[in-house]
C-alpha cells in the first residue's frame, strides 16, 4: 500500500524495533521497504507517476528522433544536389568537404538517437 503526499509516493519504512520485518543487521535501523501493514512496497503502474513521466519521456525522444531523421535526410539531399553545381576552385573543393563532414555528423547523429530511441524501451517502465 502506498500513499500519496504532496503529489509524491510515500514508501514509509519502519525502526527496526516497530517493524514485523525487522532484520538485526539493518545498519540503519530499517528493515526492508514496506509500506504501512507490512505489506511490501510494489507501485502500481496506475498510482505511480514514474510510468507516466517515463511514457511522456519516450514520446518525447521518438519526436525529437523524427526530427533529426528528417535533418538527415535533408542533409544528405544538399549534399547531393552540391555535385551537380558546376563551381570549381579551392572556395568549392573546401565547400564540398565541409558538406561531407556535415553528412558524416549528421549520420552520426542520426545513430546516437536511434540508440538513445532503443534505451528508452528498456527499463520495463
Amino acid at each position: 500500500m502506498s500513499l500519496r503526499l504532496h503529489g509524491i509516493m510515500n514508501t514509509a519504512t519502519f525502526p527496526t524495533s516497530s517493524s514485523p520485518f525487522a532484520t538485526p543487521s539493518s545498519p540503519f535501523d530499517v528493515a526492508s521497504p514496506t509500506s504501512y501493514f507490512g505489506a511490501p512496497v510494489y507501485p502500481s503502474p496506475y498510482s505511480c507517476a514514474c510510468h507516466a513521466m517515463t511514457a511522456a519521456s519516450r514520446d518525447l525522444v521518438a519526436v525529437q528522433s523524427r526530427a533529426v531523421r528528417t535533418v538527415v535526410d535533408r542533409t544528405a539531399a544538399a549534399h547531393i544536389r552540391s555535385a551537380t553545381i558546376s563551381w570549381d576552385g579551392n572556395a568549392a573543393v573546401l565547400f564540398r568537404q565541409r558538406l561531407v563532414r556535415c553528412v558524416d555528423a549528421a549520420r552520426q547523429l542520426e545513430n546516437d538517437v536511434a540508440a538513445t530511441e532503443r534505451l528508452t524501451w528498456i527499463g520495463g517502465a
